[in-house]
Parts: structure tokens; sequence; C-alpha cells
């Protein structure tokens, strides 16, 4: 999906690179659309993990778990580039699905970027600010990795700075 976009996906081409066989894509998943929500899914619940690890840590003070959630997510990108790509790349409409499990994933980060800032007491920016901060940083992200860039973790401080404006 990552070099063909969605509709160049085809069952035929992702059991070939996978090594297996049709009957066994089809054994695990009722057709494209599941495999490519599955593996959507997969990543977003271990990036989301590795998030929540850093903001759950009270070694860390309060004020640095947002850079530091920044960095964690950013590693997590330049270890697995491919999953990164994958969950960064746009559905557009032939997948309607993956675009709403992609909007739900958006807002866990927002909700999480909100309590964060409320933790440090500070006032969360409003709904569309939160949205567009955290899109604007996915973009970025989204960016480098399509060009191939290796160097995600260098993004951190410019990433942290957008997501901690104060509030409009």
């Amino acid at each position: 999906m990552v070099e063909l976009g969605y509709a160049g996906t085809s069952v035929e081409l992702i059991s070939r690179r996978a090594g297996i066989s049709r009957r066994t894509f089809y054994d695990h998943f009722a057709d494209r659309d599941a495999a490519a929500l599955a593996y959507f899914d997969r990543s977003t619940v271990r990036l989301l993990a590795e998030i929540d690890g850093v903001l759950d840590d009270e070694a860390i003070a309060p004020p640095g778990r947002i850079d530091a959630a920044v960095a964690a997510a950013l590693r997590l990108a330049s270890a697995h580039p491919d999953a990164a790509r994958a969950w960064l790349t746009r559905a557009g409409r032939s997948h309607e699905r993956l675009s709403d499990h992609r909007g739900e994933a958006l807002a866990a980060l927002e909700r999480r970027l909100a309590a964060q800032l409320k933790a440090e007491g500070r006032r969360a920016p409003r709904p569309l600010a939160l949205e567009l901060r955290v899109g604007g940083v996915c973009e970025v992200v989204r960016g480098r990795l399509l060009a191939h860039e290796s160097a995600l973790t260098e993004l951190a401080p410019a990433l942290t700075f957008v997501l901690r404006q104060p509030a409009a």
C-alpha cells in the first residue's frame, strides 16, 4: 500500500509478497479491506501503547512527557518505517472504513495531548486547534517517511513546539 497506494494493492500482490497462497490469505481475512484494517489497527495499538507508556511514566516529570512521547513515537516510526508509512498513507475514497479508523486514531492522539496539557496545568487548545496540531505533525512525519528520510528523531523539538503552543 505504501508503494502502490490502496487502490493498487490487490490480494494477489499481498499474498505473493507475504509468501502465502490466496487461500491462506482468505483463511485469515475476509478481503483486502479486512487485512488493511487489521494491519492499521495493530500499528495503532502499538503506537498508542508506546505513547501511553511514556505519558504514564512517573519517572518523567509531567512537563517533559509530551517531549518524551513525541520522541518515542518517532523512534517507533524510525524502527518500523513500513508500518509508519502504512499508518500515515491516505486511504482516500476507496476505503472509507480505513479513513474512519484513522480518524479515530487521530482523535485518540488528540485526547492524550489534551489530557497531558491539562496534567501540566495548562489549558488544552480547542478541538479544532488540537486536530490541526496533531494532523499537522502527522503530515510532517508522513512527508519525511515518504521521502525515506531516516533522521526522524531530529524532528522532535520542532514537533513538540507545535504541540505545546498555548491554547487559542
